[in-house]
């Protein structure tokens, strides 16, 4: 069953309800990758929030407020961002230069006065890397024109935390201890042997992950077939000295297969067109699978996309969702190495479906997964 990434569908339901409210909400949230936007420094420069990839960033949007212009024919936005809350999240980007947090602030107006502000108190406007968004777009992305609010991002511009503007001042130790605990300290270290893998943590948070396995045990799952690898149209083939796994396939359209697709769309889909080159439109019907410890559930050497029927497969998804809860079930790549990958719950493991490769036998517990095939 083929599925369309571009085309949206239903957003409530029972499920959906009970889901973090940050993955169903049409703003972004805590877990999603910061969009790509480019916008101009003060001079007139353009830059984008990528261009600081690589080092955790505290990123500032402000508060936008909107009057009419002096001829009162139009509307124009400025910031309402406060010099004392500025100073502030100065000052804790200067205690955690030892992670190297930059501060990066994007406002409608440049905020002259609050930059002046900094100076004034023996700060530098350098320390801060300040971007004009006339019309407060990132702001309202976020839900956050109103209030304005600051924004923890690691390496990878994903969002770790959200701290709101409004309380900054008075908690500015939340704001440190959370990003502490939240940035781990990264060291250059000589890599060996990789397989062509991606791995993307935290598609799913742990109550994301729970309710997926409940709705697996609480609907009918079948024997997990698969397609023969040879050159025509096989038909699905069940042999369980080949693989022995139980599939719930997600009902096209469902509310639960569209809450699955946004996730991807927030925080995977753009991990694969930045690491692969690759614009993922398409997909197959998500499954949710259980490998059992009773039966040695494993899948042995194979590729994804051998046949006629399965030629069109690009990319696999395998998001473990319970990496606490069993022993064994890694993924090998045997044409490049012998690691064993054991992602932990919640973290995607993306490879191309023409890399060979196995799920090792399952020793103690279950292992429920979340899979797809992305074209």
């Amino acid at each position: 069953m083929h599925l369309c990434f571009l085309k949206g569908g239903g957003n409530d339901s029972a499920f959906v309800s009970s889901m973090s409210v940050d993955l169903v909400s049409r703003h972004l949230g805590v877990g999603d990758i910061f969009p790509y936007v480019q916008l101009k420094t003060a001079d007139g420069r353009p830059r984008a929030a990528a261009q600081f990839a690589g080092q955790p960033l505290l990123v500032h949007l402000c508060a936008t407020r909107i009057r009419r212009s002096s001829d009162k024919s139009a509307l124009v936005s400025h910031s309402a961002l406060e010099p004392g809350c500025l100073s502030g999240l100065v000052e804790a980007a200067r205690k955690l230069v030892d992670l190297g947090v930059r501060l990066l602030v994007i406002s409608p107006d440049g905020d002259q006065t609050a930059r002046n502000a900094i100076c004034s108190q023996g700060g530098s406007e350098t320390e801060v890397v300040w971007l004009q968004d006339p019309m407060g777009t990132v702001a309202k992305m976020f839900n956050s024109d109103e209030s304005g609010a600051t924004f923890l991002l690691n390496e990878n511009q994903r969002v770790l935390a959200i701290f709101d503007s409004r309380t900054l001042p008075l908690n500015g130790e939340s704001l440190l201890s959370a990003a502490r605990m939240l940035i781990p300290e990264r060291r250059f270290f000589e890599s060996k042997v990789h397989a062509p893998v991606l791995r993307v943590p935290g598609v799913f948070d742990p109550d994301c992950c729970r309710k997926l396995i409940e709705i697996f045990e609480n609907s009918p799952h079948e024997a997990s077939g698969f397609n023969e690898q040879r050159n025509d149209g096989a038909p699905v083939v069940f042999d369980d000295k080949v693989k022995r796994r139980r599939d719930f396939v997600v009902g096209a359209g469902t509310p639960l297969a569209e809450q699955i697709r946004v996730i991807y769309m927030r925080r995977l889909i753009p991990e694969i067109a930045k690491a692969f080159h690759f614009e993922v439109n398409s997909h197959e019907a998500f499954k949710i699978a259980r490998y059992d410890s009773e039966d040695k559930g494993f899948f042995l050497r194979h590729r994804d996309n051998t046949n006629s029927a399965t030629s069109h497969r690009r990319f696999a998804v395998s998001i473990n969702l319970n990496a606490e809860e069993h022993e064994g079930g890694h993924l090998v790549f045997p044409e490049y190495c012998e690691a064993g990958y054991r992602p932990a719950t919640g973290e995607a493991l993306v490879f191309c479906c023409s890399v060979l490769h196995e799920a090792r036998p399952v020793t103690q517990g279950r292992r429920y997964v979340q899979l797809a095939f992305l074209y």
